[in-house]
C-alpha cells in the first residue's frame, strides 16, 4: 500500500500536520542521516591535519642626528622592511642559513608605529617556528650592522670633539683640529652636545614577540558535530519527501 503524500487544504497550502506525521513514519531515515552526517564530521575533524599560525613581532630601531636638525627616525622605513618580506627577500638568505623550503610570511606595520607583525600559516609549526625566527634575526643583525657604524661615527667625533676641547681651554694650540675648529669653545661645547644626543638616540631592533605557534581552530569539533547533525537532520526530512514525491508524483 503506497504511503499518500502530504494533503493540502482547500486554499492551497500545505497540510503541516500531514507534513509532521509524514516525518515521524520515516524517522527512521532521518535519524540515519543524521548518524552519517554525524560520524562523517567527527571522522574529518580526527584525521584532518592540524593547522597552526606562526607569529612574531619586531620593532624598528632607530637613530637621530641631532647636529642636522632632523629629529629620531627609524634606522630603515617599516613599510620597506615589510615589502622586502614580502618580496621574499629576508627569506632567502633564511634558507640559505638552516635550509628548508619557502615559506609565505604575512607582514603588517599599523599606522604610526615602528612595529612589524609577522604570522605565518604551517602545518609543521617546528619548521615554520625556526623559519620565522631567523627571519627575524637577519632583520636584526642588519639593523645592528647598521647602528654599529652610526654609533661608531658619532663616538670618534665626540672623541674628537673632546680633545680639541681640552687644547683650546688649556691654550695649548690656537684652535681645533676637529671640522669644528673655527666654532670656538661655545660651538663645540654645542657639537659636543649634539653627538651626545644623537648616541643616546641609537636604538637597536629587536624581537619583542618571539616567534609562537597557535592551533587554529576556526570551529571546535563540538561546534562541527553539531553542525553537522543539524545538516544530517534537513537532509534526512529532504529525503523523506523527494522520495514520498517521488513514489506518488
Amino acid at each position: 500500500m503506497q504511503e499518500s503524500q502530504p494533503k493540502t487544504i482547500e486554499n492551497g497550502e500545505i497540510d503541516l500536520r500531514e507534513l509532521v506525521r509524514t516525518v515521524l513514519r520515516n524517522k527512521r531515515a532521518v535519524v540515519i542521516a543524521m548518524v552519517l552526517a554525524v560520524g562523517a564530521a567527527a571522522a574529518y575533524s580526527a584525521l584532518s591535519p592540524k593547522h597552526y599560525q606562526i607569529s612574531a613581532a619586531i620593532e624598528i630601531g632607530a637613530m637621530a642626528n641631532a647636529c642636522s636638525g632632523i629629529g629620531s627616525q627609524s634606522i630603515e622605513p617599516p613599510l620597506q622592511i615589510k615589502e622586502k618580506i614580502e618580496r621574499d627577500i629576508y627569506g632567502i638568505q633564511a634558507r640559505k642559513n638552516i635550509g628548508g623550503n619557502a615559506v609565505k610570511i604575512f607582514s603588517s606595520n599599523p599606522m604610526g608605529t615602528n612595529v612589524i607583525f609577522l604570522s605565518v600559516n604551517s602545518a609543521d609549526p617546528d619548521k615554520a617556528r625556526d623559519y620565522m625566527a631567523e627571519v627575524c634575526r637577519i632583520i636584526e643583525e642588519d639593523h645592528r650592522q647598521i647602528a654599529d657604524r652610526e654609533r661608531q661615527y658619532f663616538e670618534g667625533r665626540l672623541s674628537r670633539i673632546r680633545e680639541d676641547l681640552a687644547k683650546l681651554k688649556s691654550g695649548a694650540a690656537p684652535f681645533a683640529a676637529s671640522a669644528d675648529r673655527y666654532s670656538g669653545i661655545s660651538g663645540l661645547e654645542e657639537a659636543e652636545n649634539c653627538s651626545q644626543l644623537a648616541l643616546s638616540s641609537i636604538k637597536y631592533t629587536r624581537v619583542i614577540q618571539p616567534a609562537s605557534a597557535i592551533e587554529q581552530l576556526p570551529l571546535s569539533p563540538g561546534l562541527k558535530i553539531f553542525l553537522a547533525a543539524v545538516a544530517g537532520l534537513f537532509a534526512g526530512i529532504f529525503a523523506v519527501f523527494a522520495i514520498q514525491w517521488w513514489r506518488n508524483p
